[in-house]
């Protein structure tokens, strides 16, 4: 009886090991998955970051819509301070386009939002939310580049948004936590630090080169930060839930439908 209840044992765990080799050879490479969300991740957090403090300020502030743009490099949207005067029509430089009393409350609430949801998802918000980190970089890292622009307000700006961008990569490197830290890190710069670094050159409308290299710089350096403070997962934590091909072919499919439609 001691012989057959080993044996029923053994047996059971190699089942439940190849059972387990299996399901993960079905599984798509996290580079891939990550790939392929990096398009349709960029675009909606474009909207979050780039248009919902602008309706926040016309819904509740009184404030006028300068402009609202949704292309296929994302959405924006900026307001002027007070209603405007018939027939007058100002210039589009006064417009405010990155108000920090809104997206610093707007991007706190987000985040203890994120911390409610189920922890078995939380890398995919992870992914998410360090690319609203690296969306709200971007405008300050240009204006960092220019010394007259410098002052307390793009500072704080510049190291809250990475803290924001460290905090999600924290998150995504739960898909890793089971490898080392050259392994955590690697994965980090090639799902998530180079394919956006290859959008923002793509989408992005700048004259100048040095603000891409600043953005490629804090993020790896993000990553790097992220991986060193992951550690290994318990095995009696739940379970990260793992990105299928469904997943994969849902955002190649977004990505497309939002290329052609806008």
């Amino acid at each position: 009886m001691e012989f057959t209840s080993v044996s029923v044992s053994m047996m059971s765990q190699l089942l439940q090991h190849q059972g387990t080799h299996s399901a993960t050879k079905l599984q798509p490479p996290l580079w891939l998955a990550c790939a392929t969300l990096a398009y349709p991740a960029y675009w909606s957090m474009t909207f979050l970051w780039r248009a919902i403090p602008a309706f926040i300020r016309v819904a509740f502030f009184g404030h006028q819509l300068a402009f609202f743009e949704c292309t296929f490099r994302g959405v924006r949207a900026a307001t002027f301070p007070a209603p405007l005067v018939d027939g007058f029509t100002p210039s589009l430089r006064q417009a405010e386009r990155d108000p920090l009393l809104i997206t610093v409350p707007l991007m706190v609430t987000v985040i203890l939002l994120l911390l409610r949801m189920p922890r078995r998802w939380r890398p995919s918000y992870g992914f998410c939310l360090a690319t609203t980190g690296w969306i709200g970089l971007s405008p300050w890292l240009s204006r960092w580049t220019v010394p007259a622009a410098l002052n307390a307000p793009v500072v704080l700006a510049l190291l809250f948004f990475f803290v924001v961008q460290a905090l999600g990569l924290y998150w995504l490197a739960g898909w890793e936590t089971n490898s080392g830290v050259w392994s955590r890190t690697r994965h980090l710069l090639t799902a998530w630090v180079l394919p956006l670094s290859v959008l923002t050159v793509l989408l992005g409308q700048r004259f100048s080169w040095l603000p891409y290299v600043w953005q490629l710089f804090l993020g790896t350096i993000a990553a790097m930060i992220a991986a060193v403070a992951s550690k290994p997962t318990p095995k009696t934590r739940v379970p990260l839930a793992l990105a299928g091909w469904k997943s994969v072919a849902a955002s190649a499919f977004a990505s497309l439908f939002l290329l052609g439609l806008l």
